[in-house]
């Protein structure tokens, strides 16, 4: 049977900030250490680290004094995949072409990290430091997530822990999902964001779709953040929402199944609106909407529309303004007090306003 090679350490050279590329690395120069074909290892902080090289490519690689690594490959396709097993502190990655594969689940990535398309990334940590950028990505797998990313297409998008102040630029992503909380981020897409599941909370961060939003679900909190889309065709809160916007030419269902506080929800057209718990001090506007429910109370809020096909209020509205051009149908299941429900169109148009007690 041939013997396989064994991959040995190398006497790997050390990159010193003060050496001979300065501080500020040129992932285009080679590193100190040629790639190997089937790659190289070293000896980390925690305990070896293997890299494997495998299909076509070659590059160089070297350390920092703080031994953190530094890649830089060429020639690489579909074709290519690139492994880190152990745990390593990637601090620059580059290719100039395509990867099959990027697998350094077990690291942290710490700084800049380019490629072109890429079928499969998966990474330990992404650090706030990082900055990603490549073409399309089929799947995209982190465990902890912050820093910079643009990014072309996005088939799927999955972080198993939590996004903190992290931006995200893609042109189209496919599916997100975030299975901790959002915090101090941005998703910006230029195109459409199919489905996005956010498991936690929802704090300080915002979407923006530039097209369409086919569902972002928070399951969490929705607090001091927004979503904004030209379509938003649903979107659901399973916790409360306070100090928060939501924002879109047409909206086609929106269910908000806990506490709406301080929060504003403007759009052309509202298909659908489900309030689980209390609206208060907060605002809807909309040329037309056809069905809003709200199951607790109303207070100190303003709805506003030129048209309104069904409303449901099962509590009191106090101190409240709701004004129409006109109401096929409002039920009002508890007081009004302090508060106005007002139509411009003839009162004898109106199919039914119901008050339960005046």
């Amino acid at each position: 049977m041939e013997n396989k090679p064994v991959l040995e350490p190398l006497e790997q050279r050390v990159l010193l900030s003060g050496g001979v590329f300065g501080e500020a690395l040129d992932v285009e120069t080679p590193y100190a250490n040629t790639i190997e074909k089937g790659g190289f290892s070293y000896d980390g902080e925690n305990g070896r680290v293997d890299v494997k090289l495998k299909g076509p490519g070659e590059g160089s690689w070297e350390l920092d004094e703080d031994g953190r690594l530094y890649v830089n490959l060429m020639n690489t396709t579909r074709r290519t995949s690139f492994n880190v097993i152990g745990e390593a502190d990637i601090k620059k990655f580059k290719s100039d072409g395509n990867l099959g594969l990027f697998n350094a689940k077990s690291s942290n990535l710490e700084g800049k990290f380019e490629a072109e398309n890429i079928r499969e990334f998966r990474v330990y940590d992404i650090l706030e430091e990082a900055n990603v950028l490549t073409g399309d990505i089929g799947r995209f797998l982190a465990n902890n997530l912050s820093g910079k990313y643009s990014l072309f297409n996005v088939r799927t998008f999955l972080v198993n822990g939590d996004v903190n102040s992290a931006d995200i630029f893609v042109e189209k992503a496919n599916s997100l999902k975030i299975s901790g909380n959002t915090l101090d981020s941005l998703i910006l897409s230029f195109d459409d964001i199919g489905h996005s599941n956010f498991a936690g909370d929802f704090v300080d961060s915002a979407i923006i779709s530039f097209d369409k939003i086919s569902l972002a679900r928070i399951d969490g909190d929705f607090i001091n953040s927004s979503v904004s889309s030209g379509e938003l065709a649903r979107f659901q809160v399973n916790g409360n929402t306070s100090d928060s916007k939501l924002e879109s030419d047409r909206i086609v269902s929106a269910n908000l199944s806990g506490d709406v506080l301080n929060g504003s929800i403007s759009s052309d057209y509202i298909g659908r609106v489900n309030i689980g718990g209390n609206f208060a001090g907060s605002k809807v506007y909309s040329e037309k909407i056809t069905s809003f429910s709200i199951s607790g109370d109303i207070t100190n809020s303003s709805l506003f529309s030129d048209y309104l096909g069904t409303a449901v209020v099962g509590g009191d509205v106090k101190d409240s303004d709701l004004t129409f051009d006109k109401i096929v149908s409002a039920n009002i299941g508890g007081d009004l007090v302090n508060s106005s429900v007002f139509a411009y169109s003839d009162i004898s148009k109106v199919e039914a306003i119901k008050v339960k007690n005046k």
